[in-house]
């Protein structure tokens, strides 16, 4: 392994950060991915600058990797790992030490967590754990202000009652270098995998992430941008079409108005974007309607719902022009009436010059 003189470090953005990370460890981007339980792609986006790491990736780099120090990941102020003289000493005792990486000695040797990683020592059960939380305690207000002001709070925050159903909230929202949130683009087949996949932190680690600006679709927690699939609400929307949405909280259901756009995800037909009527309120309901009229009307009773989530944009590839059947039956129409008043001109004319001979071939009237 590489010597590296473990100094006073600050990185300028927390994917720099992790990327400093990999290569203090001294080990590649699959082994750090393989001990945090979760994809290469996943790491080489964060690592790349594509996306940005959530609080669910930090929280499990600081507990497998036991060792890095909070402050320096999340502010980039302080050293890489909490002490460079327990490190060094920690690996001088017993270099070829086998410890659990789980265990409470804040400072596991970097190689002991690579010969750990590269023997497959995490069971294969927990590849796909939701990871436990790590509390960070800063030891001044200072460094609590610190760590308030690099970190979003709202990917701190959990809830009893989360919007996904299961106690745990889900942090994909993130952020692009210029502050614009980034969506989940969920296309055909992901979208036919959602009910199976939405509560897993993996699954949206897989979606491409799509930025679009904030003073189009504001700055929410969470949103995503799903691909239409049919023709139930055409004219409007065609198959093919991107509608980006934002994840309603259960408490904000009660403020849905009729007859808007929604991303409706239920047990019972999945994940389908629909014009909504509520009735949670009167009935217990709400009612999913299509713009294309050959589409039956169908009610979803609240406990088979899922989520909500609000239309707030529209992205089509396709530039035709929808109301062109509209325009081409008027069209037809205005033909129909021009040729119908020439018609009637002509009929005029010749009324007059028929008149005309008449009189003319009449003998004249004597007084």
């Amino acid at each position: 392994m590489s010597e590296i003189i473990w100094g006073i470090v600050e990185e300028t953005t927390i994917n720099k950060r992790v990327a400093r990370l990999i290569e203090a460890l001294d080990i590649s981007q699959n082994v750090f991915a393989k001990a945090l339980s979760t994809s290469s792609s996943r790491v080489s986006n964060i690592v790349t600058g594509r996306n940005k790491p959530d609080s669910d990736f930090l929280a499990e780099v600081l507990r497998v990797f036991r060792s890095v120090n909070p402050m320096w990941l999340m502010t980039g102020e302080g050293n890489v790992f909490g002490s460079s003289d327990t490190l060094k000493s920690a690996s001088t005792q017993n270099p070829n030490a086998t410890s659990d990486t789980n265990s409470t000695n804040p400072a596991t040797p970097i190689a002991q967590v690579n010969a750990q990683v590269n023997a497959q020592v995490i069971p294969k059960d927990k590849m796909n754990r939701v990871p436990e939380p790590v509390h960070l305690t800063p030891s001044t207000p200072t460094d609590a202000r610190r760590l308030a002001e690099h970190f979003d709070v709202r990917e701190l925050a959990t809830s009893h009652e989360s919007p996904w159903g299961n106690g745990t909230d889900i942090i994909v929202a993130t952020q692009d270098t210029e502050g614009n949130p980034t969506f989940s683009l969920i296309n055909y087949k992901a979208a036919a995998n959602y009910l199976t996949g939405y509560q897993s932190q993996e699954y949206y680690s897989d979606l491409a992430p799509i930025s679009l600006p904030r003073q189009l679709v504001g700055n929410p927690r969470q949103g995503i941008v799903l691909q239409i699939e049919g023709d139930s609400m055409t004219p409007r929307f065609q198959h093919g079409d991107y509608v980006a949405a934002i994840l309603l909280d259960r408490s904000e259901w009660g403020q849905i108005r009729d007859l808007d756009c929604y991303v409706v995800v239920s047990h019972s037909h999945g994940i389908q974007f629909k014009r909504i009527k509520s009735r949670l309120k009167q009935f217990g309901f709400v009612r999913c309607k299509s713009d294309n009229r050959r589409h039956t009307p169908y009610n979803i009773e609240e406990e088979d719902l899922i989520q909500l989530f609000r239309f707030v944009l529209h992205i089509s590839p396709d530039a035709s022009n929808t109301d062109e059947t509209l325009f081409n039956k008027v069209e037809s129409i205005e033909e129909r009436v021009e040729d119908q008043r020439d018609m009637y001109e002509q009929l005029s004319q010749r009324m007059e010059d028929m008149q005309r001979l008449l009189q003319q071939q009449l003998p004249p009237t004597t007084k």
